[in-house]
């Protein structure tokens, strides 16, 4: 019996031990439980920080690309008046392309008509100055016909006792 109070002492203590080293891996699996917990508190605190900033940031990434938005459609509004008024210049200026080669049309048409005038002048010119001569030809011719006829009528008067005409 003795041998049997023994086995069961040495049973005994090795329960104990194994107690003993049971609450140790229990108080250290309950310290590591803790420690676990706060690193879980530490990562839903950082977590609900991180979906905040999230949260902030889609909200900020939202109004910029908003504004964005609004600033585009300002810039495609502008470039749409810029093409408008291009579109406008380039038809004012195939009107004025237009015009301007009218006015070349009617400036050489002008010129001809010029030169068709120039020459019809200078004709003119040439006909008066030489009907002119022939005028002075003419009327030479005449003078001296009138003279001739004066003289003449000077003359019979001188003979039938007349006085004589004088013209200046």
């Amino acid at each position: 019996m003795t041998a049997l109070v023994t086995q069961l002492k040495r049973d005994l203590a090795a329960l104990q031990a194994e107690l003993s080293t049971a609450r140790a891996g229990k108080d250290a699996a309950e310290m590591a439980v803790a420690v676990l917990t706060a690193d879980r508190d530490a990562l839903d605190a950082s977590l609900a920080e991180t979906t905040k900033a999230l949260a902030a940031l889609d909200a900020s990434a939202q109004k910029a690309a908003s504004d964005m938005a609004a600033e585009l459609g300002a810039t495609v509004q502008r470039l749409g008046a810029a093409d408008r008024i291009i579109a406008d210049l380039r038809r004012d200026l195939a009107a004025l392309a237009a015009e301007a080669a009218e006015a070349r049309k009617a400036r050489a048409a002008a010129e001809a008509q010029s030169g068709k005038l120039k020459a019809r002048l200078s004709k003119a010119e040439t006909e008066t100055a030489a009907a002119i001569a022939a005028g002075k030809v003419t009327r030479s011719a005449q003078a001296d016909r009138l003279r001739k006829a004066l003289h003449e009528a000077n003359r019979r008067l001188a003979q039938y006792g007349g006085s004589q005409v004088e013209v200046p």
